[in-house]
């Protein structure tokens, strides 16, 4: 099983050492040589993916990165101001964006708040 953590910005606040707890658990399997699991096997799908597109070693080297939020200081997707403004999108693909845009900040023990869209994307 593969996994994607998608926490409030609340949470991401109050309880900084059990997202660095899961992220050092993640890492764990990511980087596992005793056995195949699906963490390890779509991290690195997602790091060739993100070499050929053009990425560079620091940026596909995120492929293993599991937690997102937004980014700090903010609470909210916003999905729930955006949904009703229908004047304001057309096809719900835009919301789709709208939510990648705004919830794909990725936190771990060494990346804390960093927008990683492509990343996000791929884990989606």
């Amino acid at each position: 099983m593969d996994v994607t953590i998608i926490t409030s910005g609340l949470y991401r606040d109050l309880h900084m050492d059990l997202i660095n707890l899961l992220d050092k658990a993640i890492k764990l399997a990511a980087g596992a040589n005793d056995t195949s699991n699906y963490v390890k096997i779509n991290s690195e799908k997602i790091y060739e993916k993100l070499k050929a597109e053009g990425y560079n070693e620091t940026e596909a080297m995120k492929s293993p990165l599991r937690i997102f939020s937004e980014e700090p200081g903010a609470y909210s997707p916003g999905l729930q101001e955006a949904i009703p403004a229908s004047n304001t999108w057309e096809e719900r693909m835009q919301l789709a964006e709208f939510y990648i845009k705004r919830t794909s900040a990725a936190y771990s023990t060494d990346t804390w708040g960093v927008k990683i869209p492509r990343v996000f994307e791929e884990k989606s």
